[in-house]
C-alpha cells in the first residue's frame, strides 16, 4: 500500500484502495472511486519499478490506474531518503488511512511484544510449504530459552529493561501459540486462531476467515503500541508495526551472536 500511495503522491493522484477478498467485505467504505474497467499495471511480486512513474506521468497521465502490487519494487535503492518519502504514510495508517477501531480493550500498561513466524510449511491453510522461516523446532527451543531468560520475568537482560513487563504473544501457529502462552509468564494474546489469509485454500469457513482477520489486524495495530517488539525469526508483519508505531526496539533473537539477540536493521526500520 505504501508502494502505490507513494506512486499516487508522485503522479498527483488521488489514493484509494480496494480489497480482494475478505478485508473488503469487512472495510467496504475504504473501497474508494475505483471503477471497474480503468486500466490495470499489475506489480505482483516484482522487484523493478521500470517505467512506471513515466508512464502514469505521460501515457496514463488523465487516466485513473489501477496497481496491483504486493511489494517495495526497487525504490529504496531508486530513491533517496525513500524511507523518510513515505513515513507520512504509516503515521497516520491506523488513524486515517485504515481505522479499523478493532481493539476493545488497548493495553494501557507498558508491554513488549513476542513475535513467532514459525513459516508456511506449519500452516494447512499454504499451498507454499518451503517456507520453514524458524528453521526447525530444535531452533525454535533455543530461540525461546533465549528469550525466557533474557526478557521474561526475573531482571530481564536485552533493550530499555525487563522485568514482569506483560508480553503479548504473536504466532501464525496455534499450536505453538498455545505453547508460548503457557511458558511466557505474564503474557497474553489478540489472536487466537491465526490463517495466513493471503492464502485461498478456504480450509476454514468464510466466517471463521473473517474473524482471523478482525483479530489480526487488532493484533498489528495492538503491537505498533508496544514498548518493544522480539522476534524469533524474520517477519515482515513486526517490522511493518514498528514502523507504524514508531516502535524504536525491534530485537531479533540469534542464537548465533554472543548476547543471544540483536537489533534488527532493514530498509523498512527506523
Amino acid at each position: 500500500m505504501s508502494t502505490v500511495w507513494w506512486l499516487a503522491k508522485m503522479s498527483n493522484r488521488e489514493f484509494a484502495i480496494r480489497f480482494k477478498h475478505e478485508i473488503g467485505l469487512l472495510y467496504s467504505g475504504l473501497l474508494g472511486n475505483l471503477k471497474p474497467d480503468m486500466p490495470v499495471i499489475n506489480l505482483i511480486d516484482k522487484k523493478s519499478s521500470d517505467n512506471i512513474l513515466e508512464l502514469l506521468n505521460g501515457q496514463f497521465a488523465e487516466k485513473d490506474i489501477a496497481i496491483l502490487c504486493n511489494g517495495g519494487l526497487d525504490h529504496f535503492k531508486k530513491y533517496e531518503n525513500y524511507l523518510e518519502n513515505i513515513r507520512p504514510f504509516f503515521n497516520k495508517f491506523y488513524r486515517e488511512i485504515l481505522p479499523i477501531g478493532l481493539l476493545e480493550e488497548k493495553e494501557e500498561e507498558p508491554f513488549q511484544v513476542l513475535h513467532c513466524r514459525m513459516g508456511d510449511v506449519y500452516l494447512k491453510e499454504a499451498t507454499n510449504k518451503m517456507d520453514n522461516r524458524i528453521g526447525g523446532q530444535d531452533i525454535l527451543q533455543i530461540r525461546l530459552g533465549i528469550f525466557l531468560k533474557q526478557f521474561a520475568g526475573g531482571s530481564g537482560g536485552g533493550g530499555s529493561g525487563g522485568g514482569s513487563i506483560r508480553t503479548l504473544i504473536c504466532c501464525d501457529n496455534k499450536e505453538i501459540l498455545d505453547l508460548l502462552l503457557k511458558v511466557v509468564p505474564n503474557s497474553f494474546s489478540v489472536c487466537r486462531n491465526p490463517y495466513h489469509f493471503a492464502y485461498n485454500t478456504r480450509v476454514i469457513g468464510q466466517q471463521e476467515i473473517m474473524k482471523s482477520i478482525r483479530e489480526t489486524m487488532a493484533e498489528h495495530e495492538q503491537m505498533s503500541r508496544a514498548s518493544r517488539i522480539i522476534m524469533l525469526a524474520y517477519s515482515g508483519f513486526p517490522i511493518i508495526s514498528a514502523l507504524i508505531g514508531n516502535v524504536s526496539e525491534l530485537l531479533i533473537i540469534d542464537e548465533t551472536v554472543e548476547k543471544g539477540w540483536k537489533h534488527y536493521k532493514n530498509d523498512w526500520t527506523i
